[in-house]
């Protein structure tokens, strides 16, 4: 609906629309992922689940977290460079550079991180692995960068609901007021766009609500049943 009009009616697209389109297809791995790990398991208890069957559920919930982690990065990207379009202000153009740049870097880490934490990295949804070891406490990497991982006995817990995502979230539904309220137009136009542009802010609101969900679950054997809820 987007691209549509863009393509065929204005001739006209730009990065931030190609960017969106790159947001919505890690999306729909995301979702293609999760549906493939229903197949296997999740949403199940561990006893209603074969043991080869519940390894593969984590696997590919893990392989969709990691690929939804990645879309932070082109979600973010897409309104940054929306932004960029209509800022002026030096300050707003550097902070919006800051967020296009450094978020796409700290993804990139947390997901790398994420599936290298493990030696061999398939240690990470088969804890029968004999030599399987784990080097890195991955819990404050993934909070602070991109995600989150716990890892107790057939539990790992990864989320595409950082502390960054969400400040990020809420700095880029905070800066449309400061470029928009200061347009020469009507005040009711100027608050009409800048609510508009600043819907992100339920991102940000949604990505705390779910950190906290996350944060009451201690999953042991019930990995694929307790985190239904953060799927969502």
């Amino acid at each position: 609906m987007r691209m549509y009009p863009r393509y065929f009616i204005i001739n006209s697209i730009v990065w931030d629309d190609i960017v969106m389109t790159v947001n919505l297809n890690s999306f729909l791995g995301y979702v293609s992922c999760v549906t493939v790990g229903i197949g296997y398991g999740i949403g199940k208890k561990y006893a209603a689940v074969a043991p080869v069957d519940y390894s593969k559920a984590i696997m590919w919930e893990a392989i969709g977290q990691g690929i939804c982690i990645m879309g932070i990065a082109t979600s973010k990207g897409s309104v940054a460079l929306f932004l960029l379009r209509i800022v002026v202000g030096r300050r707003h153009i550097v902070l919006l550079w800051f967020c296009i740049i450094s978020t796409p870097i700290l993804c990139i880490i947390t997901t790398t991180l994420l599936f290298l934490q493990y030696r061999p990295t398939s240690f990470l949804w088969d804890h029968t692995i004999e030599g399987g070891v784990c080097w890195l406490n991955f819990t404050n990497v993934g909070l602070t960068m991109g995600g989150k991982c716990e890892l107790t006995t057939y539990s790992y817990k990864a989320d595409d609901i950082p502390a960054w995502s969400a400040a990020m979230d809420f700095v880029l539904a905070i800066l449309p007021w400061h470029v928009v309220m200061g347009l020469n137009i009507k005040r009711k136009e100027k608050l009409t766009i800048a609510i508009g542009l600043s819907l992100r802010v339920f991102a940000g609101v949604c990505s705390f609500i779910r950190t906290y969900e996350d944060q009451s679950l201690s999953s042991f054997y019930e990995y694929v049943y307790d985190t239904v809820g953060t799927l969502l």
